[in-house]
């Protein structure tokens, strides 16, 4: 039976929609392939599948982890066990819904502050989550600013580097229309989270309604609209609120003590991860799927990971990957460290890629890195977040 287009994308939003049914999908719906890639349980014979029949993923796919075997309409996935890192990419690169009308890299011209960011979302009661593009951090990863104030030419000349295979971030894409990439880059990056229900971004740079009207025209009772592209846009004191849909935004910002600011994990696995060199991207979660993946990678019994995150940076012309696991206290970091170590070991054998340069504990955190070939990352899109044994 074939599946409504809507009620596709409905399914898209369920980040357990088993491979089976990303299948189905994509055999009957071409239009949900963008959508489809972006979806954590693809696996990379779907991908391939589609990029045969003239495909051109625009963002980085999520990593694949055993699934059913589908039966019609499209390949089925090559079963596999995943390692830890996999994990956090099934938790963390998804924000759902947004990956269908966000890109995945935003600039930044005047930058924004990454950790004032956590003061614009509800902290949730749940599982989440969190992604955050910070502009200067790309700007900076790339060497080049963005060419802002130039013509539609040279904006279109510096997005080209970003599908450069010797540039360490050409993983990530901008939209291709000069405009909307200067409105995005003005921006100065963003954050997004997603909470399980709904979805919601942030524009990291402080913004007045002026502003928004210059790109999106005059509000609606205070709700700015982007069908094509972007979605619905509301503004609390500067802050710059976006999702697919006006049902998702936000009634208001939410108090410092009950934001993710207030989130002493949260806060401290940020931290660490900026300390990454010419950080740019950052991920965080909170799911109990990663701590079922460690001790799956590692063949031992792990204690649970409170957080968890990535940031993706650039150090000496090369991507460089930092992992992040909050276990609590110092005490279970450092029982847990072996863990981690073998479990990174055993999915960076398996990718091919040199193992993490280092592993190291940090108070109640376990601190890992990798440092990536740009043309490794090039070759495939997800690679980044598919360490599979």
């Amino acid at each position: 039976m074939t599946a409504p287009l809507d009620h596709g994308l409905a399914l898209l939003a369920d980040p357990t929609l088993p491979a089976q049914t990303l299948a189905d999908l994509a055999a009957q719906h071409r239009e949900l392939w963008p959508q489809i890639a972006a979806h954590p349980n693809v696996y990379p014979g779907l991908i391939e599948w589609m990029m045969a029949q003239g495909f051109v993923p625009a963002t980085p796919t999520a990593a694949p982890y055993a699934q059913p075997q589908p039966q019609v309409g499209a390949p089925a996935p090559k079963r596999r066990r995943t390692g830890l890192i996999v994990g956090i990419a099934a938790a963390v690169v998804v924000i759902i819904a947004l990956a269908i009308t966000l890109p995945l890299v935003l600039g930044g011209k005047g930058g924004g502050n990454v950790q004032a960011a956590l003061r614009n979302f509800e902290k949730p009661r749940g599982e989440f989550s969190l992604r955050i593009i910070d502009g200067a951090g790309l700007e900076a990863s790339l060497g080049t600013p963005f060419p802002g104030d130039g013509t539609d030419s040279e904006i279109l000349d510096w997005l080209e580097q970003l599908a450069d295979e010797d540039s360490p971030v050409q993983t990530y894409a901008l939209p291709s229309d000069p405009e909307q990439a200067k409105f995005l880059m003005e921006g100065g990056g963003f954050a997004a989270m997603y909470d399980g229900r709904t979805s919601v971004a942030t524009l990291l740079r402080s913004v007045n309604p002026a502003w928004l009207d210059g790109y999106l025209g005059s509000s609606d009772n205070g709700v700015w609209y982007d069908e094509d592209y972007f979605g619905a846009f509301t503004l609390f004191d500067g802050t710059a609120y976006f999702a697919p849909d006006e049902e998702e935004l936000p009634a208001q910002r939410p108090s410092a003590d009950r934001s993710l600011a207030s989130d002493e994990a949260v806060v401290r696995v940020l931290q660490q991860l900026q300390q990454l060199d010419h950080a740019h991207m950052y991920s965080i979660t909170n799911s109990d799927y990663l701590t079922d993946q460690l001790e799956d990678a590692a063949d031992t019994r792990a204690d649970r990971i409170r957080m968890a995150g990535m940031s993706i940076g650039v150090r000496a012309d090369d991507p460089i990957v930092r992992l992040v696991y909050d276990f609590g206290t110092s005490a279970k970091a450092a029982a847990n460290l072996q863990a981690v170590t073998d479990a990174l070991e055993t999915s960076a054998d398996s990718a091919g890629v040199d193992p993490a340069t280092a592993v190291r504990t940090s108070g109640s955190l376990v601190v890992a890195e990798f440092t990536l070939r740009p043309e490794d990352v090039y070759r495939y899109p997800d690679w980044l977040f598919s360490f599979d044994y």
